[in-house]
């Protein structure tokens, strides 16, 4: 016979059990919730826009294919005769224990035509590069649209054409380090984005392989940094760059053997002030065996002149990333580079910019950045940029404005 007592606490004993399983059931479900609930945000960013359009970086430019090969940039034909490429590396290097949380992308519009000019007035927009859930964004939304304008008909020379190119660079600030694919939407214009008239032509979906914490490498170096030019509203200032690369390595399964280049390495930088316009990349000490590689290496932009033996010079214009280069220069005797960057100013700046290009060179099977400066930091003058503001004889309403100033 049971007592009474041991019936009750039985009964208490069965029914603490349940409510305990009803609570870590309920734990567990809640838990497993709120994760879900925290990576729908991440999860879409980085699957959801991939699967909505073309990509950017395609095998054949018709958008179906992404192209994986490390030594070919990829890209997108918005129509006829006019194509995209992406001028940046797959993967964004960077190291923010050393400041380095910044990079410059860019594409690159092509008129494919010998015969015809391009004669639209074309603009390129960045969308997706203002998102907290992105481990990339733009350091300033400013940027995000650009116009390109018309572009010139090429040359044929034989059976040999050359086109020509108008690249245009928006810089990125690394918001977290994820081996993750960032997406973001190119769209290409006819006509300012927003205006009436405007058409869009095409739009594609580009990627970011990851952000990588990267280590530096002393041999990787910069030599010297000038500045040339007039830092007035308009105006332009000219950063040309001078370094070796070291011994070039085959680089990681994402880049290959790669040379990425930026002259801003900050997200500290004004990108507000200063439009990065033109990039040139210059090598001399190139062996005479290495320029068939330089000329394969799918950058559509490449110049050969003069030089001769191991002193030969490859010249490359209208991108930040340099592909095949253990094939291009690691040939040569002692390789160096010059990097010019030209920067339209738009504005003053609170305070002097220092000027630190990075070059993220593939080392062994890693990728390095530079790891060696000049001892004395080059500023750019920017909190004392002149502002000339002219007005004419205008009449608006009943009032008549008549005013000539110049602040310098």
């Amino acid at each position: 016979m049971r007592h009474r007592g041991s019936e009750r606490s039985l009964l208490w004993h069965s029914l603490s059990r349940a409510r305990a399983l009803r609570v870590t059931r309920g734990f567990s479900l809640g838990l497993v919730s709120a994760l879900v609930l925290c990576l729908v945000p991440f999860l879409q960013h980085t699957s959801a826009s991939a699967s909505t359009a073309p990509y950017c970086r395609s095998v054949t430019g018709n958008g179906t294919v992404l192209e994986t090969d490390t030594t070919k940039n990829g890209f997108f034909d918005v129509g006829a005769n006019l194509r995209l490429e992406a001028v940046f590396a797959r993967r964004l290097y960077v190291d923010p224990t050393r400041d380095f949380d910044a990079a410059y992308i860019g594409y690159r519009l092509q008129n494919r035509s010998t015969t015809t000019d391009e004669t639209r007035d074309l603009w390129i927009e960045l969308v997706g590069l203002n998102d907290p859930n992105s481990p990339v964004n733009l350091v300033d939304q400013s940027e995000s649209v650009q116009r390109v304008g018309p572009i010139a008909k090429g040359s044929r020379s034989g059976s040999t054409d050359t086109y020509l190119t108008a690249s245009r660079f928006f810089l990125l600030r690394a918001d977290a380090v994820t081996p993750a694919t960032a997406w973001h939407t190119v769209r290409v214009y006819n006509g300012q984005p927003g205006t009436i008239g405007a058409t869009l032509l095409a739009s594609c979906q580009s990627n970011i392989d990851g952000v990588q914490r990267s280590l530096s490498a002393n041999a990787n170096k910069v030599t010297g940094i000038t500045v040339s030019g007039t830092p007035a509203i308009g105006q332009t200032l000219t950063v040309a760059v001078i370094g070796a690369p070291g011994t070039i390595g085959q680089g990681n399964a994402i880049d290959g053997a790669v040379m990425a280049l930026t002259p801003a390495t900050s997200r500290r930088w004004p990108a507000r002030s200063l439009r990065l316009e033109t990039v040139a990349i210059g090598f001399t000490g190139i062996s005479g065996g290495a320029i068939s590689a330089c000329n394969a290496s799918d950058l559509n932009a490449t110049v050969v002149t003069g030089g001769t033996g191991n002193n030969r010079t490859a010249n490359f214009q209208g991108t930040l990333v340099l592909r095949k280069m253990g094939a291009c220069v690691a040939k040569g005797s002692k390789p160096v580079y010059t990097a010019t960057y030209t920067f339209r100013v738009l504005a003053p700046s609170a305070t002097a910019p220092v000027i630190r290009p990075y070059a993220s060179i593939a080392s062994g099977t890693q990728v390095k950045y530079t790891g060696s400066l000049p001892s004395t930091d080059v500023l750019l003058p920017l909190e004392e940029v002149s502002v000339d503001v002219t007005a004419t004889n205008s009449f608006v309403g009943a009032v008549a404005v008549a005013e000539s100033t110049t602040d310098e």
